[in-house]
């Protein structure tokens, strides 16, 4: 979709990491904590929340989203089809 930088670290080089510096087993605790509670956020948003409200939250804080990720890909975000995605839209 759009260039980007990634980086893996390993679990054998977070487990390194993590012996070598005192504060970074607690970051990485921090970090598994934050992306836990997005992943739930995420769930309960589609299981509570309609979908067009779903939508509007995604255009609301991505304003430009539609033009620079494939309609396919948000629909599969929003777990609902690219039909009624097309629907949402109009």
């Amino acid at each position: 979709m759009e260039n980007t930088n990634v980086s893996i670290v390993s679990l054998e080089m977070l487990h390194a990491g993590n012996a070598k510096l005192r504060n970074d087993e607690k970051l990485s605790r921090l970090i598994a904590e934050d992306y836990f509670f997005m992943f739930n956020e995420k769930l309960q948003s589609i299981c509570t929340i309609p979908r067009l409200e779903r939508y509007n939250n995604l255009t609301d804080s991505f304003p430009n989203i539609l033009q620079r990720v494939k309609q396919h890909l948000i629909a599969t975000y929003l777990n609902i089809s690219s039909v009624h995605l097309s629907r949402l839209k109009d």
